[in-house]
């Protein structure tokens, strides 16, 4: 008994000296002496401030803590530690506009290295010249002119939605949902997946790798991370068979070259004649997954919200809605000229998402020293802002 109590003592004691060193070498790798970098703190070694930065500890959430933050330093930048690296967070809109204004020259779009790896190859990874000619391509499918065609199969979606999941409903949940709904529309525009069960067998995956996005990568099994990275190759794996079916449909004409974006991506080269590889195609159809996900439900969902809080822009919104609705003949499905009489909807659609942003914020990397506010923000660190911190002047 005694001889188990002395084992705990000293591995607590090699603990806690292991900690202290560990501690002041992290410290000493993040701060430049003589340099005035931001107000902060860099939390604990190697974890720093993740835990609070993702909403794991508390009610706050990311948007609360940073905000918290802002408020308790004062200044236009300030500086924390999250996923293993210090992050230099930006507060209002002149940050916002620094960040946006100097890519490619002091800065590059980055991810945290635990999300990089999962995304792979796909656009949000990508820098440089690469970047520009991904973005180039995805952009040519995905601008509103090339979407036009694609209305009417929006409008099934949603209909077939509607009957499915809120018709004769007593009660439903909005968000979750609005969820449903839009990884079905995702699914059907970027790969034309169909059938309810084989959304749903996607869908499961996707929950998982969406709830350990954003974590430590721990590698230890049961770990929300590591459930994350099992369930995004997963995914990958189940794109990948829609990848081979589909350029087996392409060669036999069962299959049009502008059907989707999985199409799109397998029969279009970029501005210097060169195709996506099967593993770039696969990691970008995720990141679409992901972005329209993600982005779209919460926009809908903070839609519904601001609705329900003002009668009188529902009102107005039910009465242009119901104009076009009476200009159809029944079960015709809306074109892109019936979007173009929703004016008033949106107006009230961008106003929403300028005072509730579907994007907390963005990542970058520092690719040279530099200087902000009359701080230094060195080479390396991650730089972010958060859209709900912009809309608040730091006085």
């Amino acid at each position: 008994m005694e001889h188990g109590v002395m084992m705990f003592l000293w591995v607590l004691v090699i603990g806690l000296a292991t900690l202290v060193v560990v501690s002041r070498w992290w410290h000493s790798q993040h701060h430049q002496k003589g340099l005035k970098l931001p107000p902060g703190t860099m939390g604990w070694p190697l974890i720093g401030e993740t835990l609070q930065f993702i909403g794991a500890v508390g009610s706050k959430g990311t948007e609360g803590f940073l905000k918290e933050k802002a408020q308790k330093y004062g200044t236009e930048v300030f500086k924390i530690s999250v996923l293993g690296r210090p992050l230099a967070v930006f507060c209002g809109a002149a940050g916002n506009k620094f960040l946006f204004s100097n890519e490619n020259r002091v800065l590059v779009t980055t991810w945290p290295p635990s999300v990089a790896r999962i995304f792979g190859s796909a656009l949000n990874i990508a820098t440089g010249d690469h970047a520009k000619r991904t973005r180039k391509l995805l952009m040519a499918f995905l601008k509103p002119e090339a979407l036009q065609k694609f209305v009417s199969q929006m409008d099934l979606v949603a209909r077939e939605h509607l009957r499915t999941h809120w018709n004769g409903k007593l009660e439903v949940r909005a968000y979750d949902m609005l969820k449903v709904y839009a990884f079905a529309l995702a699914c059907t525009l970027f790969a034309s997946i169909e059938g309810e069960e084989r959304r749903a067998e996607l869908s499961a995956l996707f929950k998982v790798f969406l709830r350990g996005l954003m974590g430590l990568d721990l590698k230890i099994p049961g770990t929300r991370h590591y459930k994350a990275k099992n369930a995004a190759a997963a995914l990958k794996r189940e794109l990948m068979k829609e990848l081979e079916e589909r350029r087996v449909a392409l060669s036999e004409g069962r299959a049009s070259p502008k059907q989707d974006l999985l199409s799109y991506l397998l029969t279009t080269a970029d501005d210097q004649g060169g195709y996506m590889s099967d593993t770039e195609v696969v990691d970008n159809i995720l990141l679409m997954l992901f972005a329209g996900h993600d982005t779209s439900s919460s926009t809908l969902l903070m839609v519904v919200k601001h609705l329900a809080e003002k009668p009188y822009f529902y009102n107005e919104i039910l009465k242009e809605q119901r104009e076009i609705a009476q200009s159809k003949k029944k079960e015709e499905l809306l074109n892109w000229e019936d979007l173009r009489k929703m004016k008033y909807t949106w107006n009230v659609v961008c106003e929403v998402m300028r005072v509730s942003p579907s994007v907390s914020g963005t990542f970058r990397r520092s690719i040279t020293d530099f200087n902000y506010a009359g701080f230094h923000i060195p080479k390396d660190w991650t730089d972010h802002y958060i859209a709900p911190v912009m809309l608040h002047k730091i006085t």
